[in-house]
């Protein structure tokens, strides 16, 4: 699977999803960030989190069901309430 393919024939260009996946990990997780452990209890979900080198958080979120999902976001302390629609990734950071 390529993030992008190219038609050649007809210069038709097809993004992927995994160019919009490899985009939000890119975008929030910088070069050197260290990968901490997370814990997800909102069924469905699925979370990855790192610490950036200048010490800010970024989790990301993905839903794979085909419904949105409310659930709490938390590093440690009571946490916030966060909402995923169906089928969307997500990048939640903390500077």
């Amino acid at each position: 699977d390529a993030p992008v393919i190219v038609n050649t024939e007809t210069g038709t260009v097809t993004y992927e999803p995994a160019f919009y996946y490899i985009g939000q990990f890119s975008r929030f997780v910088h070069p050197g960030a260290r990968r901490i452990a997370t814990r997800v209890d909102a069924g469905g979900l699925e979370a990855v989190g790192f610490v950036n080198p200048d010490g800010g958080l970024a989790v990301v979120v993905l839903n794979r069901t085909g419904r949105p999902v409310d659930f709490r976001l938390s590093a440690g302390g009571p946490g916030h309430p966060a909402h995923i629609p169906a089928h969307a990734i997500q990048t939640y950071i903390r500077s």
